[in-house]
């Protein structure tokens, strides 16, 4: 009784709100990208490129040399055969870097863009045979579902050192970031029939 009461809470209880102009109420999401650089909660570790500028500290990419840049990628395809009531999880775009920044100093200041993956993935439903009263054993038509919900992160980050007015060892730095993050969930629905063309129905 007490796995049942938990898998419940965690199915229904995860909201999720992107930064748009309405709010979507997900159901639990499969696992996403693993962001070595990235904690549980979406923030950088100590150990930080510049690839991961979108996560880390604004006032650290004064450390970063000048002109610098960086890209990552991470390919997967399944994650699992059946993730839960035997629905696949796999992912998608994987030709999208999962992360990109570039950072430039003048003088003492720093400029620093990134962007990046911080969900990607879909899940397939597989066919669903259609069935009625008449027909239990099937009509031959089926359904077929699948549900494809991307995060994209994008930010732009500035930063000040002190340590050439301070004119020593102690350094003080001042950084600011703006973050963007987007949530774009898609549904799908193809009504296979063996005697005709097949039918698609897309929420976005």
């Amino acid at each position: 009784m007490k796995h049942l009461v938990f898998f419940l809470l965690m199915f229904c209880s995860i909201n999720t709100v992107a930064q748009l102009s309405s709010d979507y109420n997900l159901m639990l999401f499969p696992q996403g990208y693993d962001l070595k650089l990235l904690n549980s909660y979406g923030n950088s570790s100590i150990i930080n490129n510049v690839s991961n500028i979108s996560s880390m500290n604004p006032a650290a990419i004064t450390g970063l040399k000048n002109y610098s840049a960086g890209i990552s990628y991470q390919l997967n395809t399944k994650l699992k055969d059946a993730w839960i009531a035997d629905i696949g999880m796999k992912r998608i775009y994987n030709f999208f870097p999962q992360s990109f920044g570039a950072v430039t100093k003048l003088g003492s200041f720093s400029l620093g863009v990134g962007l990046g993956q911080k969900y990607n993935g879909t899940k397939d439903f597989g066919k669903i045979p259609i069935t009625t009263p008449e027909q239990p054993d099937g009509t031959g038509e089926f359904i077929e579902m699948s549900e494809e919900n991307l995060i994209q992160s994008y930010s732009l980050s500035t930063a000040f050192s002190f340590a050439e007015i301070l004119q020593s060892n102690f350094d003080i730095k001042f950084g600011l970031k703006y973050s963007l993050n987007y949530l774009h969930h898609q549904e799908k629905i193809w009504i296979n029939n063996l005697k005709q063309k097949d039918t698609q129905v897309v929420l976005d």
